[in-house]
């Protein structure tokens, strides 16, 4: 709020100060509040992409402990049982670690489950939302920093 009070201040010495007399110190007031905006900018860029890795370590966070819960409350126990032959190739896969003799032939286990659900949560996400709108919110390092190209002479 203070940066936006201060470019409005030089904005207006800027405009007092044009005239053909005190150009000078018109062009340097209007310099300095071009920087003022900038950093403003930048200011509310970072306070955004801040706001954004807040959410998602909270949502990362969750996800895993989520997770957690679901290993520990299931653990050894058969969620769901799908016909033998539709799971042919995979039986003992899908009841791992558990692909021991005391599970049923086509038992699907806490981990396996776990790890499908993670997959289709993320494919699902991401046709929810595209990568082009999250590469807007995210720049590449080399952008911001790079140096201008030397001029040919």
């Amino acid at each position: 709020m203070r940066l936006a009070q201060e470019i409005a201040s030089l904005r207006k010495e800027a405009a007092a100060f044009n005239t053909p007399s005190t150009y000078v110190k018109s062009a340097k007031f209007q310099r300095l509040a071009n920087a003022k905006e900038k950093e403003l900018a930048a200011l509310q860029e970072h306070k955004e992409s801040s706001l954004q890795d807040k959410i998602d370590t909270v949502v990362a966070t969750a996800k895993v402990l989520l997770i957690s819960l679901a290993v520990v409350a299931w653990w050894g126990k058969a969620l769901l049982h799908i016909p033998p032959h539709l799971t042919w190739p995979f039986n003992r896969l899908l009841a791992f670690p558990h692909a021991s003799n005391y599970l049923e032939v086509g038992a699907v286990t806490v981990l396996p489950w776990v790890a499908m659900c993670d997959r289709v949560s993320s494919l699902l996400a991401r046709v929810a939302f595209p990568q082009q709108l999250l590469d807007l919110r995210t720049k590449p390092l080399s952008t911001v920093l790079e140096e201008p190209e030397p001029l040919l002479s």
